[in-house]
């Protein structure tokens, strides 16, 4: 599963919008899209701390 994947379904088990999901991850909005949309994925460290967070 992808970053985008795992995003997104941390995104929609929680009903909440992407835009309350940067809010929560402490990115901008603009982030959580580009994410969603596999355009840009986190470096390492903040790939592993928000993984650690989705997982929560």
């Amino acid at each position: 599963m992808t970053f985008a994947e795992s995003l997104a379904r941390w995104i929609k088990i929680r009903g909440i919008t992407p835009y309350r999901a940067a809010q929560l991850l402490g990115v901008e909005k603009q982030t959580v899209y580009n994410w969603l949309a596999g355009a840009k994925c986190p470096h390492q460290k903040a790939f592993l701390a928000l993984m650690a967070s989705i997982d929560d």
